[in-house]
């Protein structure tokens, strides 16, 4: 039930894998399809673009699990006994590695292909049955 855009990949995409032998952008080509691998960018500049772009993004409904990943997105702590003061965590300049990343990473990859200034066009979605 869904119209496939660009399909966008991050930089690192032409990395072979150890099963295969083949790079990811390889795999989706043998498949018939064009991906688009991004350039090299610091993590902290896509966070700053998600941020500046959420409040322009819709989300339908069956988006759920990729708005819980954007929620449960955050930074790494550091082990207790590196805190200053022991009541307050001390975080990392990085986020923390789990299942949430997983698909905060991939919106953060896509608002990358597609920076917030960018003219989007109007939204063209298919509005039967939302009430």
């Amino acid at each position: 039930g869904f119209i496939l855009g660009d399909v966008i990949l991050p930089h690192d995409a032409q990395q072979r894998e150890l099963q295969s032998g083949k790079s990811r952008v390889e795999a989706l080509k043998s498949l018939g399809l064009k991906p688009i691998v991004l350039k090299p960018s610091k993590v902290e500049d896509g966070i700053e673009a998600v941020r500046a772009a959420l409040s322009r993004c819709w989300f339908d409904r069956r988006c759920s699990r990729g708005i819980e990943a954007l929620r449960q997105y955050r930074k790494e702590t550091a082990p207790e006994h590196l805190w200053r003061d022991k009541a307050t965590p001390e975080y990392r300049d990085r986020p923390v590695h789990d299942w949430a990343s997983h698909g905060a990473d991939a919106f953060r990859i896509g608002i990358m292909h597609k920076p917030s200034s960018d003219d989007w066009g109007s939204l063209k979605y298919d509005n039967r049955g939302i009430v």
